[in-house]
């Protein structure tokens, strides 16, 4: 015989005649209950922390293997659990629920058996002999323990005689003996007190002896069961025990099964148990039911959802205490308000005030997921179209009506001005309706299109706290539920004609109203009442009306449309764009041109920058929780890349998933040279990567002290800096680390945030409550005269307007850029939010860096698509690593081993060698072929993915993309023969054996490929002339060679110091 324990964070056991102890299972969060099946050597635990009943089984050696999971969810706090040995099933209790429910043994089948009249339920034990289940209940002014039949019937109160407030904790059956016994942590025990009991948890039983778990005294004792004395201690723990059992066959004394033929089902199609007196009872596992043969189970289609703060359940229409799904509830669920379902995918929606999320899952609790998890304040309402496959809900704390696809994508706002507290909210799919109440200064039913066009007032009189709303499809009436005149009403949907009372009662606080066939249901949180007395505290209930028939031009392929497809009734459909701009066919969505775009630490969002009363985002918000743990800072280049800071990282970050060690930092993007720059404030240093994360230098490694912004200037190729103290000043130094100076010392006082006018030339600051403007060089200052300016955090500029983020206004604004005319304020939603969450302002403003967004053109305005290509932008410069804008037009390459060396002072080597970063020469043949000759790698640097060369082509066919991060690729240059194909690059000539050679040594006099041919019909009539046909243009080099080249090798040819002339 063993003693098997749970001791919160470990499962142990104690050999009663060896007195071994030994550990079963490690590494728990909080188990409490346990028990076990001695035939087929099962454990079974439950774990309040995780909220799921656990099974293992036992070893030969003793020990415990295969642990898995029984039962993953729709629990809150299982403290109870019970083996039924000998039909094969598991019991629990659930003390936040108030019910008990069953499973077989391998979690199939799973029920919900008693639920109701319990208040805070305990413990559980059986008796498989007799068909009977026992049970605990704490109940503060009625604390007893109550049984019913093993199949749920027949319940009824066994024992009563309890003093108020008593906790009957553990509870155990003396089969032997047919005796009840329980412990009573308040007042001791019931029968006998053995004098050394605290607070007793859990009791069992074995021979003549009684054995229990003390919390106070952490401890295992016993004592002889019918005097209580011999009190013996057994084991003292290291933590509070809870269960625990005796592992021995006389625990679980054999009888015959009534369940036993078909499989364990008994006459059963699904669930057999065990009633009184060890007869069979059939029951069937959620969403079934029992057939009147009360032998088969039929698919339950009909039920009533409704929610209690942090449960959501479904029970049957005509049994209302018959619970017929596994309960939604923590940790899933916080605080619901209100719920929805679709019948089509079975899945339940719901909307949670605490969290600020709207969630679905399966209705058989599977697949939980959040699709709406921002700016949702209080929302009350929720409703869904099944046939458009639309979502719709009440954002209450900002007065709004959104909507978005059941899966969470194109959320748009449907209507955004004119709603005072909106409060209950519901769709009619085949009529192309919206209705919703309001609770404002004047209450009202308002209704609109699906679109939320045509909008109407139905009812504004006699009206107070409109709650609830539902529509009776068949009737096509609108009901709602008034929580101040306690009454339901009722009027016809489309005239707003026919008004009539249908209940009126005093003393009620009407809530939510569903509408069903012959009858309405409603929830009330004082009397809690439906037409059939249905006692619970309902915050919402429906019966779900997805079952009602009916189509609409959005049912099928959305309409058409490629976002949102809205219903306007009589078959009239149109679509919408929640993100861009609906095209001229009237179904597709076209991006807009510019957009703003501002992080909200764990979420990138936009607003417009043409339209400030557009509610919706132009484009879709950004979210990725493995990446975005703290976003502070924003920049872009053209090609669509947004670059992000991330302070809980500490990494920069790019892309998809790339990262750099640094703390804190400051950042802007070369749009031109595709390099990343930035300040680490920790560090105090000034550094510059590739776009992509590699090669990272330093420029500066002094001079910085407090840097609070960044900014690039490609087109002069510059470099600034703010620096907040010591002293505050702005500085200045080239894109390639020369030249550091300041250009602002004077007064400045505490600057914050940098950006620049690229059209007009200017620097614009933020200084104290100013933004102050500049020509590039620190001259000819002067302030932007805009008097709503508290302390700016962020900056940027668009065309007209600067743009910036107030940390102590927690709000977005704009002014014009010189004058400060047309200020305006575009957002403030975060102090809303802040107060409703309670929660760190600074989580919805910290270090706003805003950005600029352009989608069609390669420029932050107009100034940009002007600049010419730069060298950077050929073939990285000839750079091995990164290539450097510097003031004045040329470029600087720059070592990964942070020297420097000029393009103009390149290091000397024969033409035929390529010059290594750290001045070795070696063989050009050897540079991108697979293997490192230069010490420091840089004839393998990644140039090498752009050449095609004849050993990356062969190694690298499947990743090679010729044209990337700028670099002209063969593909730009050479349309019509793939790069690939080819395998050299687009400054080299592949020989007979696919060797390949530069261009430089074409007709140079000496012949480099094995059979000659780079020297042979030099009169330009050669290899090079056939392969590049068509001419563009006539290159001289030197003087005296003539070499027909496409136009689109211009570019090249310059790079090669060829003289391209028009043809």
């Amino acid at each position: 015989a063993f003693i098997i324990f749970s001791i919160r964070h470990e499962i142990r056991r104690i050999d009663l005649h060896k007195r071994d102890y030994s550990l079963l299972v490690p590494g728990l969060r909080n188990t409490i209950a346990l028990d076990f099946h001695f035939n087929r050597s099962l454990l079974y635990w439950t774990d309040v922390v995780e909220d799921k009943i656990y099974r293992g089984r036992f070893s030969e050696s003793g020990g415990m293997y295969s642990p898995r999971t029984h039962t993953h969810h729709g629990l809150a706090t299982p403290e109870g659990l019970a083996v039924d040995w000998i039909t094969g099933k598991l019991y629990w209790i659930d003390s936040n629920l108030d019910q008990i429910e069953v499973a077989k043994l391998n979690g199939d089948m799973r029920t919900t058996l008693i639920a109701g009249g319990m208040e805070h339920p305990r413990a559980i034990a059986l008796d498989p002999g007799q068909g009977i289940l026992f049970w605990t209940d704490w109940d503060a002014t009625f604390p007893r323990i109550e049984a019913a039949s093993m199949s749920g019937g027949g319940r009824h109160i066994v024992f009563k005689d309890m003093e108020i407030g008593a906790w009957p904790n553990g509870l155990t059956l003396d089969h032997l003996e047919k005796r009840i016994v329980w412990t009573d942590a308040r007042y001791d025990t019931r029968g006998f007190k053995p004098g050394y009991l605290s607070h007793p948890f859990a009791v069992s039983l074995f021979g003549g002896n009684v054995y229990w778990t003390d919390w106070r005294t952490n401890t295992l004792a016993r004592a002889n069961k019918w005097t209580g004395q011999n009190v013996t201690v057994i084991q003292k723990t290291s933590a509070q025990p809870f269960d625990l059992q005796i592992f021995h066959p006389s625990r679980q004394p054999q009888a015959s099964n009534p369940c036993e033929e078909n499989d364990g089902r008994g006459p059963c199609s699904h669930l057999c148990l065990i009633n009184y007196n060890r007869t069979a009872s059939c029951t069937c596992p959620h969403l079934m039911k029992l057939s009147p043969n009360k032998q088969s189970c039929f698919a339950l289609k009909r039920f009533l959802l409704y929610v209690r703060r942090s449960e959501i359940r479904g029970v049957d229409i005509d049994n209302p205490y018959m619970n017929v799904m596994t309960a939604l509830t923590v940790p899933d669920i916080d605080d619901v308000a209100v719920v929805d379902y679709d019948a089509q995918e079975e899945r339940i929606y719901w909307a949670d005030i605490k969290t600020q999320t709207i969630k679905r899952a399966f209705i058989n609790g599977t697949q939980l997921e959040t699709i709406i998890s921002a700016d949702i304040v209080n929302c009350r309402g929720l409703a869904l179209d099944w046939l458009s496959r639309n979502l719709y809900w009440l954002n209450h704390g900002f007065n709004l009506i959104e909507i978005s696809r059941l899966n969470g994508a194109y959320r748009s706002v449907v209507i955004s001005e004119g709603l005072d507290q909106p409060r209950a909210i519901a769709v009619h799919p085949q009529k192309g309706y919206l209705f919703w109440t309001e609770w404002g200064q004047n209450p009202c039913i308002g209704r609109s299109r699906l679109d939320g066009s045509d909008q109407v007032t139905l009812v504004n009189s006699g009206i107070m706290w409109p709650n609830g709303i539902s529509i009776d499809y068949e009737e096509n009436t609108l009901y709602w539920c008034d929580a101040r005149t306690d009454k339901i009403e009722r009027i016809n949907l489309e005239t707003g004609e026919s008004r009539e009372i249908v209940l009126s009662v005093a003393n009620v606080d009407l809530f939510s109203v569903a509408v069903f066939g012959p009858y309405i249901y409603w929830s009330d949180r004082i009397i809690q009442q439906t037409h059939k007395q249905f006692q619970e505290t309902i915050s919402d209930g429906l019966l779900h009306s997805s079952l009602v028939p009916g189509t609409n031009p959005c049912a099928r392929s959305n309409g058409g449309c490629q976002q949102l497809c809205f219903h306007l009734g009589s078959g009239r459909r149109t679509c919408s764009c929640a993100h861009g701009r609906l095209a001229e066919d009237g179904f597709a969505c076209e991006r807009y041109e510019g957009y703003l775009l501002y992080s909200e630490r764990t979420i990138l969002k936009s607003i417009h920058l043409s339209d400030e009363n557009d509610l919706n985002s132009p484009v879709q918000p950004f979210e990725n929780p493995s990446l975005f743990k703290n976003v502070i800072a924003l920049a872009f280049d053209y090609s669509q890349t947004t670059a992000f800071v991330d302070v809980n990282l500490f990494a920069l970050k790019h892309g998809e998933n790339f990262g750099v060690d640094i703390i804190y930092v400051l950042f802007s993007v070369d749009w031109i040279g595709k390099n990343l720059y930035w300040c680490d404030a920790e560090r105090k240093t000034l550094e510059v990567s590739k776009a992509n994360g590699l090669y990272p230098t330093v420029l500066i490694s002094s001079g910085l002290k407090n840097p609070t912004d960044l900014v690039l200037d490609p087109q002069t190729g510059f470099v600034f800096w703010v620096d907040c103290c010591e002293p505050p000043h702005i500085g200045r130094i080239g894109m390639d680390g020369r030249g550091q100076t300041v250009i602002i010392d004077t007064e400045i006082y505490s600057p914050t945030a940098l950006t620049i006018d690229y059209t007009n030339k200017r620097l614009y600051w933020a200084d104290d409550n100013h933004i102050l403007f500049s020509n590039m060089d620190g001259n000819q200052r002067r302030k932007v005269p805009y008097d709503h300016i508290q302390g700016v955090m962020a900056l940027t500029l668009f065309e007209d307007f600067v743009y910036w983020t107030d940390g102590k206004s927690k709000s977005l604004r704009r002014a014009h850029k010189t004058t400060g005319a047309q200020g305006m304020e575009l957002l403030n939603s975060w102090q809303a939010i802040n107060r409703m969450l309670k929660t760190s302002v600074q989580i919805f403003y910290l270090r706003l860096t805003v950005k600029l967004q352009h989608t069609n053109k390669i420029c932050l305005n107009s100034v940009h698509c002007l600049i010419p290509k730069h060298q950077c932008q050929i073939a990285n410069g000839g750079c091995s690593h990164l290539c450097l804008l510097s003031p004045g037009g040329e470029h600087k390459c720059a070592s990964f081993l942070f020297s420097l060396f000029f393009a103009s002072e390149p290091v000397t080597c024969n033409h035929k060698d390529f010059a290594c970063a750290n001045g070795d020469c070696i063989s050009s043949r050897f540079r991108c072929d697979g293997d490192y000759d230069c010490l420091d790698n840089s004839d393998e640097a990644s140039v090498c993915m752009f050449m095609c060369g004849v050993y990356k082509a062969e190694r690298m066919v499947n990743e090679l993309e010729c044209a990337l991060s700028g670099i002209v690729g063969c593909k730009d240059i050479f349309q019509e023969i793939s790069c690939c194909e080819a395998h050299c690059g687009d400054d080299q000539f592949q020989c007979h054996n696919n060797l390949c050679i530069s261009l430089k040594w074409l007709c140079d006099g000496q012949e480099d490929c094995k059979m000659g041919e780079d020297e042979k019909n030099c009169q330009g009539t050669g290899e090079l002339q056939m392969l590049l046909q068509n001419s563009g243009c006539i290159a001289h080099r030197d003087g005296n060679r003539e070499l027909v080249l496409f136009e689109n090798w211009i570019p090249v040819a310059q790079f090669l110091g060829i003289v391209c002339l028009p043809a």
